[in-house]
């Protein structure tokens, strides 16, 4: 080959030093879309890792309340309190009341013990305790005379519910007076009972008085008869 053939060689040579410079100039310049698009789709996958975060918050929320709700149905619930101990009947007792006093919702009464002999007896009234009276409920007219009740207005003087099926009519502890015949049931409580018990096997010490007994706890008092009055002593 001669020398006017190889004219090409330094034209090639110089045109690819002349296009070296080039390349490594639009290198950045390819790189900078790239980190433009990269930039874009920063704030994309944090939105999207924000929207993930807050479903699976949202979710495990859902999860605790659901665990709640169960632990609370599975819980078992306390316990109602103790009702009071029944009443144990310690017997029917007949006789004229002696002394009533309000005060501490006492009463005694006067029975015949045979041979001539008296036995007094003290009772206390329970809270719950139903007084009741044989004696025909008083209603008065709108004239304030008296006058006698209706089938309804006696149906409604025995009270309510169970009320209906016991003894005579509603009355409270005031309506309890000095002379009257009344019929008392006693009862006790299982504790009062074992109590009782436990102190009847303590003797007393030689020459020590025994205690005096306790009164008799009652719940329920029917007055079967109004006192009788005297001549003289009105109409």
């Amino acid at each position: 080959m001669t020398q006017h053939g190889r004219w090409w060689r330094p034209v090639l040579l110089a045109f690819l030093l002349a296009g070296v410079p080039l390349i490594s100039a639009q290198e950045p310049g390819a790189a900078k879309p790239t980190a433009e698009k990269d930039g874009k789709d920063a704030p994309k996958e944090k939105e999207t890792d924000k929207g993930k975060d807050a479903k699976k918050d949202g979710k495990d929320a859902k999860k605790d309340e659901k665990k709640d709700a169960k632990k609370d149905e599975t819980e078992k619930p306390e316990k109602p309190a103790a009702p009071p101990s029944a009443y144990i009947k310690q017997g029917i007792f007949a006789g004229k009341v002696n002394e009533v006093r309000e005060s501490d919702r006492n009463f005694s009464i006067e029975m015949a013990a045979g041979k001539g002999r008296n036995l007094r007896l003290s009772f206390v009234v329970t809270d719950d305790a139903k007084i009741r009276t044989m004696a025909m409920p008083m209603i008065f007219d709108d004239r304030g005379n008296l006058k006698r009740p209706s089938r309804d207005e006696l149906i409604k003087a025995k009270g309510k519910g169970k009320d209906q099926a016991l003894p005579g009519y509603e009355a409270e502890f005031s309506n309890l007076a000095q002379g009257q015949i009344v019929q008392v049931q006693g009862v006790t409580t299982k504790e009062k009972l074992l109590a009782a018990q436990k102190a009847a096997r303590i003797r007393p010490l030689p020459g020590q008085p025994p205690p005096p007994p306790e009164d008799i706890m009652t719940n329920m008092v029917l007055i079967l008869q109004e006192p009788l009055k005297k001549p003289g002593q009105g109409k």
